[in-house]
Parts: structure tokens; sequence; C-alpha cells
């Protein structure tokens, strides 16, 4: 498990500062979790963070996600005398527009373009009506900032309780899902993300949307990442990502944190403006 050493540290410190106090770890990681197979189908389930929570705990330790989950589980607590009380965010696709001056836009759109420049056409895995929820980057950003100021309100006074106590912000269970809407990869592609590049590519994308091989996404992919450290690894994971249902929900925001939800098209075409902009 590549996070490991990391996990347990940084839990290791908490448990062990002085002087004592409730300590709280959030941890990052990844709606990848409960991919299904990359076939491109519709009607994969839907995950919901609070009713889902018990099959979204037993995920197979192989799968995406699910190793470096169990650590943070096994590591923390429900009980603030017994360990640091954890929660585990798991974004869906991040998309949108990030005020971070080396990463402003999607990691993946610079490999999502270039298989798009190198194909010359809008392509899908399978019949590309798999759905996927994605999510703002600023949504993100006031889920994480929505937590830690729980945080900060209950280490000013440690007998607070919850606001909703049949949802709880935290906890080894405490999952929360990212997602501001839901889309098939098709719809993506065609309504969204291939129009913003063909407003200002510098490269045409011409013709019907085109199925094509799964090991075709891989090889592009690889290409383009010219046999950097984990290209193997991740041009599967970029590939893979457009025949897979990542349908998911996030109650537990919700519910827990009365966290709304933001609405449009998650700055899909905002991102990919600003990103043939700075590619330029």
């Amino acid at each position: 498990m590549v996070y490991a050493d990391g996990i347990q540290a940084l839990v290791a410190g908490l448990a062990s500062r002085e002087p004592r106090s409730t300590a709280f770890y959030i941890h990052t990681s990844g709606a990848a979790l409960i991919w299904d197979a990359p076939t491109g189908s519709a009607n994969g389930r839907t995950w919901d963070d609070v009713d889902d929570i018990a099959d979204i705990v037993a995920q197979p330790h192989d799968a995406s996600h699910a190793a470096s989950d169990a650590l943070v589980r096994s590591l923390t607590s429900s009980d603030p005398g017994k360990g640091p009380l954890a929660a585990i965010v798991a974004p869906s696709f991040v998309t949108g527009v990030s005020p971070s001056s080396q990463h402003p836009t999607p990691l993946v759109y610079p490999d999502w373009s270039y298989v798009l420049r190198r194909l010359g056409h809008p392509f899908i895995v399978g019949a590309g009506q798999n759905r996927m929820a994605f999510v703002d980057v600023r949504d993100l950003a006031r889920l994480y900032s929505a937590l830690a100021g729980n945080a900060l309100a209950r280490l000013r006074d440690e007998a607070a309780t919850e606001a909703a106590p049949d949802v709880a912000v935290w906890g080894p269970e405490a999952y929360y899902f990212g997602a501001s809407i839901e889309l098939s990869m098709r719809d993506f592609l065609e309504e969204h993300f291939v129009p913003a590049l063909r407003d200002g590519a510098d490269f045409a994308i011409a013709g019907e949307t085109r199925e094509v091989p799964i090991d075709r996404v891989v090889e592009l992919v690889l290409e383009r990442l010219g046999g950097a450290a984990g290209a193997e690894l991740w041009s599967r994971h970029i590939a893979e990502a457009f025949g897979v249902n990542t349908r998911v929900r996030g109650t537990r925001a919700e519910k827990a944190l009365g966290f709304v939800w933001g609405q449009g098209d998650a700055g899909i075409a905002e991102a990919a403006a600003l990103f043939l902009k700075r590619a330029g």
C-alpha cells in the first residue's frame, strides 16, 4: 500500500499529542472504490454514503482505495478518548477551476484532450452509457471547510453534540462521497467537454462519436506520458474511467453538515477553457 507509512505516521502523531484533546483526521480517498467493470453499459448501482455504508466498507481489499481506507478505519475511533476521529472524503471525478497556482484545472484534462487530439474525433468505450458523478472542486473545498469548521466547533466545546446524531460527522465509517452532477460519459463528451475544446483548441475534433477499444485509450495515454513513473497504472486507470459507472450520492454531507451541493455543469466547460488557454 503506497500511503500506509504516511497514514500511520499522521494518526500516531495525532494520538500522541500533549496535552491530550480531541484529534481529527480527514483522509482523502476516491469514488473509484466502487467502480464496476469498464463496459460502457448503463444502470450501474448508485451508492449512497449513508444508506450503503455497510457495502462500502466491505469492498474487496484489492479495490481502488480499499486498503488505505481500511487502515484509516483500523487506526481511528468513534470515541475521542480512544483515538482520533476520522472523516473519509471520497470524491468522484473532480472538475472545475481551482485557485491552485500549479494545478488550476483537472489533472486528467491533459490526458483526455491528448486522446481526442490523436484520434481526431469524439470517442467512447463501449456504448458510453455508463454514468459518472462529477464534483466541482469548489464544492469539494466547501466540504473540507465544513468538516474543519465542525472540528473547530467541537474543540471549542468538548461537550457539544452533533446536530444530526443519527448521521455521524466523524467516525471510522464516516464516508463523504462528493457529487455535483451526474452524466453519461457520452453526454459528458458530446455536450460538455468536446464543445468546450472545439471552441478553443488548436486541433480538430470532427465527425460523430465512435467507439474505441479500451486498450487503444491506454496506448495513447502511455504515449503522452512517455514512460513516466507509474505511467502504466495511471493510463489503465484513465482508460477504465471512460467505461465504468461511478454513481454516488453525497447524503452524509447534507444530513450531517447541512451541506448543499452546487448546480450547473460542475465547472467542466470553464476548466476546459482555462486548460486550453494555459496550454496555448
